[in-house]
């Protein structure tokens, strides 16, 4: 398989010279998706111009962290990440005697943190597994909590209280 990517790349990288475009080996990376749990770890050895293009098993695209067994775990865990440490914004504005109106708190959720945890969801969201959208549902309904003031458990109420899709629901519905 490696064998046949490095020839592909001759003529990849002859067509570009043809157009005065160069590829740099240094800066070019090789990644092997598979759902064999047999092959992920295999490391194909890919050449361009005779030098061996680097293995990166997670490469980011435009934002989206890919892995190679093309679950997007490692992108909704950084997600999930990067919206939690945005909700102290959300508590900083929600005091009790003086915060925001709820509006203006969901608002605010939606722009920062709504918009961290579904980048690029028409990529992984069709294909992401349960446990992975139940790690962004619980940012949100935390995020939603403190929105509007409601401290039960109960997902379905802060949805219709708020006004709010969940994830999942929103996601699909940004697919389509």
């Amino acid at each position: 398989m490696a064998e046949r990517i490095t020839e592909y790349m001759k003529k990849v990288t002859e067509y570009l010279e043809e157009r005065d475009l160069t590829v740099s080996p240094e800066k070019s990376t090789a990644t092997l998706f598979t759902p064999s749990t047999h092959e992920f770890k295999a490391e194909p050895e890919v050449y361009i111009k005779g030098e061996k293009v680097n293995l990166d098993r997670r490469p980011k695209l435009l934002g989206n962290v890919f892995d190679t067994m093309y679950s997007f775990t490692p992108h909704i865990d950084s997600a999930v990440s990067r919206a939690k440490s945005k909700l102290g914004i959300l508590k900083a504005l929600a005091g009790s005697s003086w915060g925001q109106d709820k509006e203006t708190m969901i608002t605010t959720y939606k722009t920062i943190c709504r918009s961290t945890l579904e980048y690029g969801n028409q990529i992984w969201s069709p294909i992401i597994e349960e446990s992975n959208w139940s790690k962004l549902q619980r940012v949100q309904s935390k995020a939603l909590r403190i929105a509007t003031g409601c401290l039960h458990d109960n997902d379905s109420h802060l949805h219709q209280e708020s006004k709010v899709l969940p994830v999942k629901d929103h996601c699909r519905i940004l697919g389509k």
